[in-house]
């Protein structure tokens, strides 16, 4: 190192480093930071003191959030921080030359407790992990930096105890504005525990602070840090209300790091958390602090954390709720942990209903009450990554009949106030019903299921208003109210799809006359081979009753009325889907060789074969078909409950690819070896504290279970060849 740059250093450290560090001390920083560069954001030293202690040197180039880095870095490699000094040098430039970048040292006194821990090879693991962390904020790129530290601290963390931990303990936080001409300085005493400063700091840096320097020690069993911080525009924080804000957010995210370990995504968790303290702190709620930790008086802390980090869909859904509202949704799910049944959904949906006079009024009633309790199901099927499906399915199919049900009952209403009541020729009034097909009427709807329906009405008429109108045309336009009722994103939860309907999205209306219907499906009819099969999931949902029983019978009689069926159209068709529907050396969880249609599919060919002996096959639920095709022995009893497995690990893995998407289109499976892929396992509840083991494990069910599909789909097509 050459005198100009010692002296350059020397010109840039204040009176407080001087302070803290010896001549040998200061000459290693100056070299370190001599030898930073574009390609070397980072130099660090190991230096051993007594038993299991280290003193660990940082020089770096300094960005917003390098602190909370640093820490996070050094706390995945097991390393209890005891003593920590932080320095920022400024170079204010002479004339004629810009400044130099500023730059960091940090100091930190540190134990650990594994021996096997520290080897030859621990400074430059160190180094390169850090390099890799700083590289990226040098790009800017802050929420991938946090991603990359928040995997490395949730691999340490999982290995250890909550005991070790121990983020619980309260924090005292004050501000002083007097001691400092530049900077607020924050007092933070509090119990020390592992990983806190990384938690303290990384609370800070999530509220937009900066720290330009830090002094941390130690004494036994207590912590105190002072912080020299500003905003990131470099004023004080002077405000009353700023300094509440940071003091509840400090105690709150250092409090929540202690689970990040249970979040499916720990950095997305850590993101939402924070943005949900913005949330407090806009809507001006009291006492954010004791408003988190207080409901359900439970692992308050634990359940965000598995909600925040499991997708930013749901988080958007989240974020539609008022707190308010939100929180006895939490509290409920925490206090019960049940289902609601029908008759309790259906009795609450009655009494919001009856409060709002417009019909407006009405449909943002109806979505409002919609949006909660879809929330809720989601909610608990997050929380149970484990849970029985059928639960799940059952809940949001409920939900779905009765919004239906009541969308149909204000529609009708609001369309025969004005053309009057549909009626048939005999003057009769024409029913009108809805059933469900697909997933629907199957009651397998999964996260950001649509809705496939099929809107029939009983004949041809006419309306009794002064302005009449055709019953074709009446219940077109009913049908086309309903749909608009009910709001939902686009490719989300509740989205209509009306493409089963006869013709397809080729016919003229949206509703279908029984008529029509029953001529259509019929031996001579227009119907497809796959439309024969598709009927099969038909099942009425709401309106008239009676009318959707009669399109159930007609359904019997077609599907499973012994006319030959061409079974060589079903496998070609399945061919073609695998051919064009899926990208080479891809595995889509739905239409791939070993998907959720290979099972789908062989149960529905042997319901067509096997359903006119047998009424108990003509069901429009797969998990049902498949048990009775195992009861009735014309599939084993092994290859029963081995497809009933698949069916139920592949609807769960379908259901975890939709929520971290946010639509029920995109089911091809990431790469083994990507982030996603380590996400969709811990959303699985493969928690193992290595997350390529994990992966590994969800890849090794998932290939077994791809297995079992595709040779029960390969054993059904050649035993009807």
């Amino acid at each position: 190192m050459n005198d100009s740059s010692l002296d350059h250093f020397l010109g840039r450290i204040d009176d407080e480093y001087l302070v803290q560090f010896s001549q040998t001390d200061i000459s290693q920083h100056a070299k370190m930071v001599d030898r930073l560069s574009g390609e070397r954001p980072v130099t660090i030293s190991l230096v051993p003191e007594e038993s299991q202690v280290l003193t660990v040197t940082v020089a770096a180039f300094d960005y917003f959030a390098a602190l909370s880095t640093i820490t996070g870095i050094l706390t995945s490699f097991e390393f209890d921080i005891q003593d920590a000094k932080a320095f920022t040098f400024e170079d204010q430039g002479k004339v004629g030359k810009p400044p130099l970048r500023k730059q960091i040292v940090d100091v930190f006194l540190v134990r650990y407790q594994d021996e096997r821990l520290i080897d030859t090879s621990l400074q430059e693991r160190v180094e390169d992990a850090l390099t890799s962390a700083f590289r990226l904020l040098d790009q800017n790129k802050l929420y991938e930096t946090r991603a990359v530290v928040n995997r490395r601290l949730t691999e340490s963390m999982s290995k250890m105890t909550h005991a070790r931990l121990d983020l619980i303990a309260q924090i005292e936080v004050t501000f002083d504005n007097a001691r400092s001409e530049r900077w607020t300085v924050m007092n933070v005493h509090s119990k020390n525990s592992f990983a806190f400063l990384y938690a303290l700091s990384n609370a800070l840096s999530l509220r937009g602070i900066y720290i330009h320097g830090m002094r941390t020690q130690s004494r036994g069993n207590t912590i105190h840090d002072t912080l020299l911080v500003s905003s990131r525009q470099g004023r004080k924080l002077e405000a009353e209300h700023e300094q509440e804000a940071i003091r509840s957010a400090a105690t709150l995210i250092k409090r929540f790091t202690q689970y990040l370990p249970s979040a499916p995504d720990p950095a997305k968790a850590m993101e939402h958390f924070d943005r949900f303290l913005d949330k407090l702190f806009d809507e001006g709620i009291p006492d954010q602090t004791s408003a988190v930790l207080n409901f359900g008086k439970k692992d308050s802390l634990d359940f965000l954390a598995r909600l925040f980090g499991a997708s930013d869909f749901l988080w958007e859904d989240f974020l539609r709720m008022r707190f308010e509202v939100l929180l006895p949704v939490l509290e409920d799910f925490q206090h019960t942990g049940r289902m609601r049944s029908r008759v309790s959904l259906e009795s609450e949906l009655t009494e919001w209903m009856a409060k709002p006079a417009t019909f407006e009024e009405r449909r943002d009633t109806l979505n409002l009450w919609k949006d909660r309790e879809t929330f809720r199901i989601d909610v608990r099927h997050i929380l149970e990554p484990q849970g029985v499906l059928s639960r799940f399915s059952n809940a949001l199919s409920n939900l779905a009949e009765i919004l239906l049900d009541r969308a149909y009952i204000e529609c009708h209403k609001a369309l025969t106030s004005a053309y009057g009541v549909p009626c048939l020729a005999t003057g009769t009034p024409c029913a009108f019903t809805i059933c469900g097909l697909g997933k629907f009427g199957g009651r397998e709807l999964g996260y950001a299921s649509d809705l496939e329906v099929l809107f029939l009405y009983a004949g041809e008429g006419k309306t009794t208003g002064a302005e009449s109108l055709d019953n074709a045309e009446y219940f077109d336009r009913l049908a086309e109210a309903i749909m608009d009722f009910i709001r939902s994103r686009p490719e989300g939860i509740f989205h209509f799809d009306t493409r089963l309907r006869p013709f397809g999205d080729g016919a003229a209306r949206l509703a279908t006359s029984f008529e029509e219907f029953r001529s259509y499906y019929s031996p001579t009819g227009d119907a497809e081979p796959f439309e024969r099969q598709a009927l099969i999931k038909l099942r009425w949902v709401a309106g008239d009753e009676q009318l959707g029983s009669a399109a159930a019978e007609h359904r019997h009689r077609f599907v499973y009325s012994g006319e030959p069926w061409d079974f060589t159209i079903a496998r070609d068709l399945r061919e073609r889907q695998k051919r064009e529907l899926i990208a080479p050396n891809r595995f889509n969880v739905k239409m791939s060789a070993g998907g959720l249609i290979d099972i789908e599919y062989a149960a529905q060919y042997l319901q067509i074969i096997h359903g006119t002996l047998h009424e108990a096959l003509r069901t429009p639920s797969t998990q049902a078909a498949l048990e009775v095709l195992g009861r009735l022995g014309i599939i084993s009893r092994t290859d029963e409950r081995r497809c009933r497995e698949t069916y139920i690990f592949l609807r769960a893995l379908s259901d975890a690819l939709r929520i971290v998407r946010g639509n029920a289109k995109d089911l091809i499976l990431p790469e083994q070896d990507t982030e996603e892929y380590a996400f969709l396992a811990r959303r699985l509840g493969y928690l193992e504290a290595d997350w390529d083991f994990a992966a590994q494990h969800l890849h090794d069910e998932i290939e077994k279970y791809r297995h079992i599909a595709h040779t029960f789909f390969n054993k059904t097509s050649s035993a009807l060849t």
